[in-house]
């Protein structure tokens, strides 16, 4: 399923990693040497992608920048564009969104 998913979104001529396909393709020393606002990545326990925004959040903090991750269980892909009102992932993003301004 996921291999479907790849090449709905990819062109054949782009290349999956690519860090700006996907982001956890760069090495921790290019992350040192880019200019990198502050990170705020939130996965769900059951995103197809969590393991890559594990591996992208770790690389960000090796490279020392700076990085706010939450895993969110039972969160599937997607989970966090509209979160339902109340529950306890709104109330976490709301509150990390808020606190960066």
């Amino acid at each position: 399923m996921a291999r479907a998913m790849e090449q709905s979104y990819l062109p054949p001529r782009i290349c999956k990693d690519e860090i700006f396909v996907s982001p956890a393709a760069a090495s921790v020393e290019l992350l040192r040497e880019l200019d990198v606002s502050p990170a705020m990545l939130f996965t769900g326990s059951l995103d197809c992608l969590k393991e890559e925004g594990f591996c992208y959040a770790q690389n960000l903090t090796k490279g020392g920048k700076e990085v706010t991750f939450h895993e969110f269980e039972g969160g599937t892909h997607g989970f966090s564009v509209k979160p339902q009102e109340g529950s306890a992932e709104a109330q976490i993003i709301r509150g990390e969104v808020t606190s960066c301004h």
